[in-house]
Protein backbone atom coordinates (compact mmCIF):
# COMPACT_ATOMS: atom_id res chain seq x y z
CA UNK A 1 0.00 0.00 0.00
CA UNK A 2 1.65 3.34 -0.74
CA UNK A 3 -1.19 6.12 0.32
CA UNK A 4 -3.98 5.48 2.38
CA UNK A 5 -7.16 8.78 1.80
CA UNK A 6 -10.75 9.26 3.60
CA UNK A 7 -13.70 10.15 1.94
CA UNK A 8 -16.24 12.25 3.86
CA UNK A 9 -19.81 11.32 4.32
CA UNK A 10 -22.09 10.04 3.09
CA UNK A 11 -19.12 7.52 1.62
CA UNK A 12 -17.46 7.49 5.11
CA UNK A 13 -15.30 4.97 3.71
CA UNK A 14 -11.46 4.61 2.61
CA UNK A 15 -9.21 3.80 -0.05
CA UNK A 16 -6.01 2.70 -0.60
CA UNK A 17 -3.76 3.07 -3.16
CA UNK A 18 -1.28 -0.03 -4.24
CA UNK A 19 1.90 -1.51 -5.99
CA UNK A 20 -0.35 -3.84 -7.74
CA UNK A 21 -1.52 -0.79 -9.82
CA UNK A 22 -4.97 -1.21 -8.04
CA UNK A 23 -6.92 0.92 -5.45
CA UNK A 24 -9.56 -0.91 -3.22
CA UNK A 25 -12.25 1.12 -1.40
CA UNK A 26 -13.26 0.29 1.54
CA UNK A 27 -16.68 0.50 3.04
CA UNK A 28 -17.89 -0.55 6.33
CA UNK A 29 -20.80 -2.10 6.10
CA UNK A 30 -24.33 -1.26 8.25
CA UNK A 31 -24.56 -2.47 10.74
CA UNK A 32 -21.38 -1.94 11.98
CA UNK A 33 -19.25 -4.85 13.47
CA UNK A 34 -17.26 -5.31 16.34
CA UNK A 35 -14.63 -5.69 15.55
CA UNK A 36 -14.67 -3.70 12.20
CA UNK A 37 -14.86 -5.62 8.81
CA UNK A 38 -14.47 -3.71 5.69
CA UNK A 39 -15.95 -4.47 2.44
CA UNK A 40 -13.62 -3.82 -1.15
CA UNK A 41 -14.82 -2.59 -4.02
CA UNK A 42 -11.27 -2.70 -6.60
CA UNK A 43 -11.01 -0.14 -8.68
CA UNK A 44 -8.48 -1.19 -12.06
CA UNK A 45 -7.61 0.70 -14.57
CA UNK A 46 -4.11 1.72 -14.13
CA UNK A 47 -0.82 -0.42 -15.26
CA UNK A 48 1.51 0.52 -12.99
CA UNK A 49 1.36 1.37 -8.96
CA UNK A 50 -0.85 3.36 -8.07
CA UNK A 51 0.88 6.41 -5.99
CA UNK A 52 -2.20 8.76 -4.98
CA UNK A 53 -5.68 8.88 -3.97
CA UNK A 54 -7.93 11.66 -3.36
CA UNK A 55 -11.66 12.65 -2.57
CA UNK A 56 -12.75 15.56 -5.06
CA UNK A 57 -15.40 16.99 -3.05
CA UNK A 58 -18.37 17.71 -5.71
CA UNK A 59 -20.46 21.34 -5.19
CA UNK A 60 -24.33 21.17 -4.74
CA UNK A 61 -24.60 18.06 -2.85
CA UNK A 62 -23.01 15.71 -5.76
CA UNK A 63 -21.68 12.56 -4.58
CA UNK A 64 -18.03 12.85 -4.41
CA UNK A 65 -15.48 11.64 -6.73
CA UNK A 66 -12.13 9.68 -6.23
CA UNK A 67 -9.64 10.46 -7.90
CA UNK A 68 -6.60 7.92 -7.86
CA UNK A 69 -2.74 9.13 -10.20
CA UNK A 70 0.02 6.66 -10.58
CA UNK A 71 3.19 6.15 -12.37
CA UNK A 72 1.78 5.10 -15.80
CA UNK A 73 0.90 9.20 -15.28
CA UNK A 74 -2.68 8.64 -15.85
CA UNK A 75 -5.42 10.08 -13.34
CA UNK A 76 -9.13 8.14 -13.06
CA UNK A 77 -11.87 9.46 -11.70
CA UNK A 78 -14.22 7.04 -10.03
CA UNK A 79 -17.57 6.87 -8.71
CA UNK A 80 -17.93 6.41 -4.44
CA UNK A 81 -21.12 4.45 -4.27
CA UNK A 82 -22.52 2.62 -1.46
CA UNK A 83 -21.17 -0.26 -0.05
CA UNK A 84 -22.06 -3.62 -1.42
CA UNK A 85 -23.60 -6.02 0.53
CA UNK A 86 -21.26 -8.21 2.99
CA UNK A 87 -21.49 -11.87 2.94
CA UNK A 88 -18.59 -14.52 3.33
CA UNK A 89 -18.12 -14.96 -0.51
CA UNK A 90 -17.04 -11.81 -0.67
CA UNK A 91 -14.71 -11.66 2.30
CA UNK A 92 -12.91 -14.82 0.43
CA UNK A 93 -13.25 -13.76 -3.18
CA UNK A 94 -11.65 -11.03 -4.99
CA UNK A 95 -13.62 -8.03 -4.89
CA UNK A 96 -15.58 -6.73 -7.82
CA UNK A 97 -13.66 -4.10 -10.30
CA UNK A 98 -15.60 -1.23 -11.22
CA UNK A 99 -14.51 1.32 -14.38
CA UNK A 100 -13.90 4.72 -14.03
CA UNK A 101 -16.31 7.56 -14.58
CA UNK A 102 -13.66 9.41 -16.56
CA UNK A 103 -9.54 8.98 -16.90
CA UNK A 104 -6.67 11.52 -17.90
CA UNK A 105 -4.37 8.86 -20.18
CA UNK A 106 -1.43 11.23 -19.97
CA UNK A 107 -1.89 14.09 -17.29
CA UNK A 108 1.58 14.36 -16.67
CA UNK A 109 5.28 13.22 -18.92
CA UNK A 110 6.52 11.08 -15.25
CA UNK A 111 4.73 9.45 -12.47
CA UNK A 112 2.39 11.47 -10.70
CA UNK A 113 2.96 11.17 -6.78
CA UNK A 114 0.29 13.04 -5.17
CA UNK A 115 -3.25 14.49 -5.52
CA UNK A 116 -5.04 17.35 -3.36
CA UNK A 117 -8.72 18.77 -3.62
CA UNK A 118 -8.79 22.32 -3.57
CA UNK A 119 -11.64 24.61 -3.10
CA UNK A 120 -13.24 26.63 -6.29
CA UNK A 121 -11.21 29.67 -7.25
CA UNK A 122 -13.32 33.18 -6.39
CA UNK A 123 -15.08 33.35 -9.73
CA UNK A 124 -15.01 29.85 -10.65
CA UNK A 125 -18.39 28.08 -12.02
CA UNK A 126 -19.85 26.57 -9.14
CA UNK A 127 -20.63 23.50 -10.51
CA UNK A 128 -17.13 22.59 -10.84
CA UNK A 129 -14.52 20.77 -8.95
CA UNK A 130 -11.12 21.29 -8.58
CA UNK A 131 -8.10 19.32 -7.40
CA UNK A 132 -4.42 19.35 -8.31
CA UNK A 133 -2.05 16.54 -9.04
CA UNK A 134 2.21 16.98 -8.89
CA UNK A 135 4.34 14.40 -11.09
CA UNK A 136 8.35 13.32 -10.90
CA UNK A 137 7.71 16.00 -13.93
CA UNK A 138 8.67 18.71 -11.81
CA UNK A 139 4.64 19.80 -12.57
CA UNK A 140 1.95 20.64 -10.49
CA UNK A 141 -1.52 20.87 -12.77
CA UNK A 142 -4.62 22.12 -11.50
CA UNK A 143 -7.98 19.78 -12.80
CA UNK A 144 -11.57 21.19 -12.80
Amino acid sequence: VRAVADLPPPAAALVTASRDASAALWHQPSPATSPPTFVPTALRAHSHFVNAAAPIIRPGGAPPLLATASADKSIHLWPVGAPAAESSAMRDADPEPVAPLASVPAAHTDAIVALAALPAPPGADPSLAFFASAGWDHTVRIWS
